[in-house]
């Protein structure tokens, strides 16, 4: 992975956050009395990225060894690595995409509804400590099964019915995520996880050029790129990654792609069993660069 006796690393709470970054939380501008609430402004990656160039600016932090993100961090790496083309010199980017799919819009567009259509979020206007609690767990609940794979569900829990409760196993999973994501200092926002929502649907790194050739070719051709999706990812399937890593090869950029084998889905990056695979990967990238990990990979498959 990344070596932090070695690498300085730097991780920013992204725009929009609940959790210590600008957001529907905050204070608006022209009444500090009041939050943001509903009317915090529509944000994308490519805002999370300028966001981030930023902090890093205000912190005193010039050029960067590599830019590194997942899922939605992985968009903000993609996202930084097209727009501020001279401060870094790697780009690490997993389990996202470079141009959000209409599949998975919809995917989004149904929790957000959810949520909507629970009384207590008042079209945004709710009490902050008497929110749509239900319509977050519900919401959470359909994201936790995209997020993983069928076959990691079907081998980690009972196919058989409780006989005390008459509740599948999997039942009881859905509601202990569902009330973490609502409780205690996790509970999200739900303004704030409309607003994520909303920005993720709005990857995409031709947005403002010609064509999407256009706007990802801003990567130029001294950049290297590690790009690494999950087979199993129904979220950010491996063909959204597959498309840009093609196009950069295309036009004489450095790129490692790679679809790495799991069954935990669009997640596997924040999984322990999946990290030998990501870690030995990272680490030869950073070490030295596309052609190290090709060698390694090489090397690992021949033996």
């Amino acid at each position: 992975g990344i070596d932090t006796e070695l690498y300085h690393v730097v991780s920013i709470s992204p725009l929009g956050s609940p959790f210590g970054s600008t957001s529907a939380l905050s204070a608006h501008p022209d009444d500090p009395n009041h939050r943001w609430g509903k009317d915090f402004p529509m944000i994308t990656p490519a805002d999370q990225a300028a966001f981030v160039r930023l902090a890093l600016e205000e912190l005193g932090y010039g050029d960067l060894r590599a830019i590194v993100g997942g899922s939605m961090g992985g968009m903000q790496a993609l996202e930084f690595a097209a727009q501020f083309p001279d401060t870094y010199k790697q780009c690490i980017a997993i389990a996202c995409t470079p141009q959000t799919s209409p599949s998975t819009v919809a995917l989004r567009a149904i929790q957000r509804s959810v949520v909507a259509l629970d009384p207590l979020y008042n079209d945004g206007e709710y009490d902050i400590d008497n929110g749509p609690v239900d319509g977050l767990k519900t919401a959470r609940q359909f994201g936790l099964i995209c997020y993983t794979s069928k076959e990691k569900l079907d081998n980690q829990f009972s196919w058989e019915r409780n006989p005390t409760t008459g509740d599948f196993e999997i039942m009881r999973y859905l509601r202990y995520n569902a009330n973490k994501f609502t409780t205690g200092v996790t509970a999200y926002d739900a303004n704030c996880y409309m607003a994520l929502s909303k920005c993720m649907d709005h990857m995409n790194l031709g947005e403002g050029f010609a064509s999407f050739t256009e706007g990802a070719l801003r990567i130029p051709e001294d950049k290297e790129l590690l790009l690494l999706s999950y087979d199993t990812d129904r979220l950010t399937p491996p063909e959204d990654t597959e498309k840009l890593a093609h196009l950069l090869e295309e036009h004489k950029r450095e790129v490692y792609f790679e679809v790495l084998e799991t069954q935990y889905g669009h997640d596997a990056f924040l999984v322990d069993d999946g990290a030998a695979d990501l870690n030995l990967r990272i680490s030869h990238f950073l070490d030295g660069g596309v052609h190290e990990v090709h060698r390694t990979i090489k090397q690992l498959h021949e033996h």
